[in-house]
């Protein structure tokens, strides 16, 4: 609701190298489309994807993600992911301190406060740094093996026995 896409948009075209490609996942009934795509116009390396049903491929493709503090995290440490994150609602503060305090994702607080020169820092540091990325996957998946679904069925049953 904020708008916060498009002001990271802005931010990522000033990056001058076209090494990079941007792929923006937008839903399709986000009503600041239109104001995303006026701010990559002309920049072909921007792409839109709208209403993805596929994400684990879309975490395959990318080096780096930029991303709310919510529970997608929990895909994104999956998939080794590693990324800079954002809280957009206050229900997103503990997530995203605590994945990264893990070590896992770069947090960089409220959108509010956000600061474009601090996002761009932080994605050249990633983008320059293999190490450091591959460092933040193995931690995130640490975080999540993709096994939790079949230990609640194990303690479920525990219990029920």
């Amino acid at each position: 609701p904020e708008n916060v896409t498009s002001q990271i948009v802005v931010a990522l075209a000033r990056i001058e190298t076209p090494r990079f490609a941007f792929r923006i996942l937008i839903g399709g009934s986000n009503r600041n489309l239109d104001q995303v795509k006026s701010a990559i116009e002309g920049d072909p390396r921007f792409e839109i994807l709208s209403d993805v049903n596929q994400m684990g491929e879309q975490y395959r493709w990318a080096d780096i993600g930029i991303c709310a503090g919510g529970s997608t995290n929990w895909e994104m440490c999956y998939f080794g992911l590693p990324r800079i994150m954002i809280e957009l609602a206050e229900n997103q503060t503990p997530l995203a301190r605590s994945i990264h305090d893990a070590g896992s994702a770069v947090n960089l607080g409220w959108y509010a406060d956000f600061q474009p020169d601090l996002l761009l820092q932080h994605v050249l540091k990633l983008a320059n740094s293999l190490h450091e990325r591959e460092r933040m996957a193995q931690r995130s998946r640490a975080l999540v093996d993709g096994k939790g679904a079949g230990r609640v069925i194990k303690k479920l049953v525990d219990v029920l026995n």
